[in-house]
């Protein structure tokens, strides 16, 4: 922040003692700092009135203009600091009443931040301690599931499909359409077999599992 006060031009005559001067300049520091207070600078209200207190320790409105600037700030320890060593009067009490009301809310909202990171730990920790249970496949995915062949059933599909090529290619032509045709109802059949036996088999497992 620039500082202003080296642009002030103050002639000191005899006349004027060096507290005097100190006095004065202490004082355009604390009418700055309430000019920025107006104005909603509170950064520089802050500055221009701890300037006026480094030059004049007890300056009451210099005192009182930092406690409001910290109290903008949220600096409340600072603010509470300074309203401790003024004298009680109107603007004071009014300025300690807010302080307190903004720190009672303050610590309001502390304890609700406080309670809901609990909980969400404690969901967290029951998450990964009993994990949600598995959702069942909708009736399409089921579907799907029915109609994917499984590993074995691909096998089985490819050796049926070796034997009926092999049946068509060695038959006699004239025999082909006939090859052809048992080729397929075998395998058809032998597939079938495979399938229910194996779906049998699975519900059992099934059954066994639950019980």
């Amino acid at each position: 922040m620039e500082n202003t006060l080296p642009k002030w031009s103050v002639e000191i005559t005899s006349t004027f003692t060096a507290a005097q001067v100190t006095k004065t300049l202490a004082d355009v520091a604390s009418n700055l700092s309430a000019v920025y207070l107006e104005l909603g600078r509170a950064r520089d209200a802050l500055d221009h009135a701890k300037m006026a207190v480094d030059m004049v320790p007890k300056h009451e409105k210099a005192l009182f203009r930092v406690a409001k600037a910290a109290f903008l700030l949220g600096d409340f320890d600072q603010c509470q600091e300074r309203l401790d060593v003024l004298p009680e009067d109107p603007a004071v009490k009014r300025l300690a009443a807010d302080l307190e009301r903004a720190r009672n809310k303050h610590a309001s909202k502390s304890k609700k931040l406080g309670a809901a990171l609990l909980e969400a730990a404690g969901e967290g920790r029951e998450y990964v301690e009993k994990p949600p249970p598995e959702e069942l496949p909708t009736f399409f995915q089921e579907i799907v599931q029915s109609v994917t062949p499984t590993k074995k059933q691909v096998i089985l599909l490819c050796v049926l499909a070796v034997i009926s090529l092999s049946a068509m290619f060695l038959a006699p032509r004239r025999y082909l359409p006939q090859a052809v045709m048992m080729s397929l109802l075998c395998s058809t059949l032998v597939f079938a077999v495979y399938t229910a036996l194996t779906m049998e088999e699975e519900d059992k497992d099934d059954a066994k599992k639950t019980k």
